[in-house]
């Protein structure tokens, strides 16, 4: 466990630093820089992952206000807490199935009724944004 937590650490170091190296495009000048933010994304990501292992949370919650901490755009923040997530809630009912603890058709129901509901608040949300141009519900949603 030690070992494979030490890997993933250097990995994200690694790419931390590729893109650290890496130049800015002039394409769009708006674009966030990932270089300057790599290195604190890093040491605050591992934290936040412990953080959500003790407290047996989402790391998605726990990185939400670290993104926006680091000035990183509330779409795309936004898109990452989701991810992270989709992950963990995913992994964790495929224990829990492969165990042999869920009830197949009430979780069936259940994954049904929660997919239905962020496909209409995603669309909702999105219809708002669009018309007044504020991201900052994003970050609340």
């Amino acid at each position: 466990l030690l070992a494979s937590s030490a890997l993933l650490v250097a990995l994200a170091c690694r790419y931390a630093q590729k893109l650290t190296l890496r130049e800015k495009t002039e394409a769009d000048p708006d674009a966030l820089d990932y270089g300057g933010i790599a290195f604190p994304l890093v040491r605050w990501s591992f934290l936040a992952g412990v953080l959500a292992a003790v407290c047996g949370i989402g790391g998605g919650m726990v990185m939400g206000p670290i993104l926006m901490g680091l000035k990183v755009p509330p779409p795309v923040s936004s898109a990452t807490t989701a991810t992270t997530l989709l992950i963990v809630s995913s992994s964790t009912s495929m224990v829990y199935l492969c165990r042999g603890l869920i009830p197949l058709n009430y979780s069936m129901y259940l994954a049904l009724v929660a997919a239905s509901g962020a496909i209409l608040g995603e669309n909702v949300i999105g219809r708002w944004v669009r018309r007044t141009g504020r991201h900052s519900l994003i970050v609340w949603c």
